[in-house]
């Protein structure tokens, strides 16, 4: 996974920080919005074409197992300064390199000033917030802490605040 021209934040790091740091202090080193996205390995088998989900396929996430924190930026190259483009295309602003995640699966609204909000594109396997499915082009507000399922990859939205609690 990628996140604006590849930055993902390294976990031991900000895990060091939420553990050093009072959480006002860590809540300003860490503004804006992240995914929590959970780690599977499996999930690099990527193709050109979506593989299309059925319920037996869709894999089960467990946040305590390995994940990697995105933050919900713009990648600097890319156009439409007011969104935040999330797929499986290198040329997204958030790049899932799962099959289930179509080329340019979802976009997100509001990243810098909140409520951060997810549209889906009507990709093929569809976006669900909390297990429920989004209907596409039908903007849907996030909290931190809400599940968001992009295809069959997992993550949890977090801000500063929930993120220090979820590492410490």
């Amino acid at each position: 996974m990628q996140s604006a021209g590849g930055r993902i934040i390294d976990v031991g790091t900000v895990r060091a920080h939420a553990m050093s740091l009072t959480r006002e202090s860590f809540i300003r080193e860490y503004p804006g919005y992240y995914l929590v996205v959970t780690a599977h390995p499996e999930a690099l088998n990527i193709g050109y074409r979506t593989v299309n989900m059925t319920i037996e396929n869709v894999r089960q996430s467990n946040f305590d197992n390995a994940f990697d924190i995105v933050p919900v930026v713009k990648a600097p190259q890319n156009p439409y300064p007011d969104r935040v483009s999330v797929g499986r295309a290198t040329n997204c602003d958030i790049v899932l390199r799962d099959a289930s995640v179509s080329k340019l699966h979802a976009h997100f609204h509001d990243f810098d000033k909140g409520p951060l909000r997810v549209i889906d594109l009507g990709s093929s396997n569809g976006t669900k917030v909390n297990n429920a499915p989004i209907e596409a082009q039908k903007p849907m507000v996030l909290e931190p802490g809400d599940t968001l399922q992009i295809g069959g990859a997992k993550a949890r939205v977090a801000d500063g605040d929930a993120l220090y609690e979820f590492l410490r």
